[in-house]
């Protein structure tokens, strides 16, 4: 029998409860919260940090102006 051959009684059935079993499955949707929520805490801090990059830039300009 070749392997791409499924010719095993009652395959069908196995795959089928497998993929409902998978698909019923709800414990990676913890997962799936934190990484939402990882993306919108980097989604903030980047805009956060294009805001104020511009009146850091300047500050320290000013700053670097008086030292030296």
């Amino acid at each position: 029998m070749r392997a791409t051959e499924n010719n095993q009684p009652g395959f069908k059935a196995r795959v089928g409860t497998a993929l409902c079993a998978f698909a019923s499955d709800c414990s990676g949707a913890t997962i799936v919260e934190y990484a939402v929520l990882l993306v919108a805490l980097c989604a903030a801090v980047l805009a956060g940090v294009a805001v104020l990059g511009g009146g850091l830039e300047t500050a320290f300009g000013q700053i670097a102006g008086l030292l030296g």
